[in-house]
């Protein structure tokens, strides 16, 4: 089942039966029945109101809302201000990640979001009314929370700790009904922890514990979700699952998210934009490879440049030392980079060519060799390029042949190559 609802409107209404549902069904076969037409009736009914869509003369209006807006806010803990002039929108099936240093105040800006933190100054709108007017179960069922800093109980199990998401739905008792069953079931196949439910939480691992989690929020069928660097303490593959399920849910289901990060390459990966948090402001979102750009990168991390905007990731700092190149590396095409980290790692001084400014190699060489020999893009290397490096060839200690795929525009390659080899200088990588 492929849902793909932004903006849910009275006229898709059936479809919303679906979602509310169904909403977590298509990663698993599960079977739920369609409410009947009265429901249906009813659930157009929800969506009019709720979405604020009005009927008059034959024609339909609908008001876009966000489903949270910030204006105006500042916000801190007692006297001292944190931040301030905060302003910005999240619309349905938008990801907005927020990125900045540590104690920048991004934790601090999710609290407020959440009610959690009483505001200094300023509003902050749930759905186009004021946060401060929803009681606290009516907050839980639009909005739900993955805050890293949050207790979880030692002695659930996994099932126990997904069905405390569905408080805002059940009697003062807590009593779960069979829908309230169903729910449960459907959020925990939606992120694949149906073979943990009856595992103490306390035993699973962080990667485990973080989709128990988001399967409890999920168990809100909320419309909001707010995520505190969630990433945080997972590795290489559950950080990347966990935010393709994020991703999935605003684009497949129409949430809206807001998650703070701590990796800036992750937000390239999966917001639609991006607040910058630092110096006690908030900058209007923008979008990630904005976001992410040099200039940003140095205002708000300090960076230097050995940082690249295309790929969001930083190198380490280029030696500081003026000592001429020990090494002369021969790539292209990408082939040198495991080459450069190498030589970085082992603290030698190197000088790499010939390739342009559009070749792969480029980023990571400039911010790392002591000398690059550059050629123009699209245009075979230049006897003066060539030269060049010829005369880096004759002052360096040993040539390290990194493998680079040839061709019309870099065959000079070759004949530095040959070089190298009969003065006994050559190395493979």
């Amino acid at each position: 089942m492929d849902l793909t609802h932004r903006c849910i409107t009275a006229d898709t209404a059936n479809a919303v039966i679906v979602f509310r549902m169904q909403m977590y069904s298509d990663r698993r076969d599960i079977a739920v029945p369609l409410c009947h037409r009265a429901a249906v009736k009813k659930e157009k009914e929800r969506c009019c109101q709720a979405e604020g869509v009005s009927r008059g003369g034959g024609a339909m209006r609908k008001e876009q809302r966000a489903k949270l807006a910030a204006e105006g806010v500042k916000t801190g803990y007692g006297a001292r201000v944190v931040l301030s002039e905060v302003a910005f929108e999240l619309h349905p099936g938008e990801v907005m990640a927020l990125l900045g240093p540590n104690g920048a105040g991004k934790s601090t800006l999710l609290k407020s979001a959440a009610g959690q933190l009483a505001l200094q100054g300023g509003s902050i709108y749930l759905e186009g009314k004021d946060l401060q007017a929803y009681s606290g179960r009516e907050r839980a069922a639009c909005m739900a929370l993955l805050f890293t800093e949050r207790r979880e109980p030692e002695f659930a199990t996994a099932r126990e700790v997904v069905e405390a998401g569905r408080y805002p739905y059940t009697g003062r008792f807590g009593t779960l009904r069979e829908q309230d069953h169903a729910a449960v079931a459907r959020a925990m196949a939606y992120v694949r922890t149906e073979e943990l439910k009856e595992r103490p939480f306390a035993e699973l691992s962080d990667g485990q514990r973080q989709r128990v989690l988001l399967a409890r929020a999920l168990a809100q069928e909320p419309r909001l979700i707010l995520l505190d660097e969630p990433t945080a303490f997972l590795d290489l593959r559950h950080k990347i699952e966990l935010l393709g399920l994020l991703r999935d849910l605003a684009t497949r289901e129409g949430l809206a998210v807001l998650v703070s990060l701590h990796e800036p390459d992750l937000a390239l990966k999966c917001a639609d934009r991006v607040l910058l948090v630092a110096d006690g402001k908030v900058l209007p979102p923008v979008s990630p490879e904005e976001a992410l750009s040099e200039e940003n990168m140095r205002r708000i991390y300090g960076l230097s440049a050995a940082y690249d905007a295309l790929s969001g990731s930083a190198e380490l700092p280029r030696h500081t030392e003026c000592t001429p190149p020990d090494t002369l590396v021969l790539a292209g095409g990408g082939s040198g980079i495991p080459v450069y980290r190498r030589l970085r790692r082992e603290g030698v001084s190197f000088a790499a060519g010939i390739f342009s400014p559009a070749d792969l190699d480029y980023p990571v060489a400039i911010r790392l060799a002591a000398k690059v020999i550059e050629t123009a893009p699209y245009e075979p290397v230049s006897e003066a390029c060539l030269q060049a490096a010829k005369d880096c060839l004759s002052k360096v200690r040993r040539v390290i042949w990194a493998e680079p795929p040839l061709g019309s525009g870099n065959m000079a390659l070759l004949a530095l190559r040959e070089l190298a080899e009969t003065k006994g200088i050559l190395e493979q990588k």
